[in-house]
């Protein structure tokens, strides 16, 4: 039983541009090189998410005069959605005679985790300095300086659990490949013993690592772009 966690670099190579065509191209040169773990092993996928939240979000502000823009939790669902789809038929068009499933997964996080109180999670565009200041005065957007540049930034919390890990392990006993827990998952608090969405960015290493701890994996994979670990 192995947990792939698919940096953003596998979905998007450093200076592309963020069109479903390379995307796709990437996701199904990803499904080739995970063609062998597939048919071998209990396979459990998850992925980034950020480049895309990036976009997602400028294009829900950008029609905020005629709607208000999506929370950031619907922004997750709707990543975790597209890029599994597109994982998904990837693989599915490598191993035909395995099952696939794209799971929308929700991950618990403390609503008093201090994070909240200090935002760090980049995501987004860059911007240089006055417009970053006039975008946080006339949106109200949280911004950070990032280097030479200004960023957008979420909170990060850290994962408590997986709400639907029984599923995934009833899929993955089965012998379904599961891809799950995209972008760190959907972002939610129990309140009042009830589940409900909330603006964050869970860091994907973090939930990869819930994930395979959860499932008892032999293995966690990290797939990044990186040449080495120094």
């Amino acid at each position: 039983k192995i947990v792939v966690a698919l940096g953003a670099r596998a979905l998007l190579k450093r200076g592309e541009l963020m069109c479903a065509s390379n995307q796709v191209a990437n996701l199904q040169h990803v499904a080739a090189s995970l063609k062998e773990a597939v048919i071998r092993h209990q396979i459990v996928l998850t992925h980034g998410n950020v480049p895309q939240m990036g976009l997602l979000s400028l294009q829900a502000e950008s029609m905020a005069k005629e709607v208000p823009p999506l929370p950031f939790d619907a922004l997750s669902a709707q990543t975790q959605g597209m890029l599994g789809y597109w994982l998904m038929q990837a693989l599915q068009n490598e191993v035909s005679h395995r099952s696939v499933a794209t799971l929308l997964t929700q991950v618990e996080v403390d609503a008093e985790d201090p994070a909240f109180e200090s935002p760090s999670h980049c995501f987004g565009p860059i911007f240089e300095e006055a417009l970053a200041k006039r975008l946080i005065h006339e949106r109200g957007w949280i911004m950070k300086f990032d280097g030479r540049y200004w960023r957008r930034v979420l909170a990060s919390p850290r994962p408590i659990r997986v709400i639907e890990i029984e599923a995934i392990r009833t899929l993955v006993d089965a012998g379904v490949t599961v891809i799950a827990a995209g972008g760190g998952g959907i972002p939610i608090i129990v309140k009042d013993g009830r589940l409900q969405g909330k603006s964050a960015l869970i860091e994907k290493d973090e939930t990869a690592s819930l994930l395979a701890t959860s499932l008892k994996a032999q293995r966690l994979v990290f797939a990044t772009d990186i040449d080495g670990i120094y």
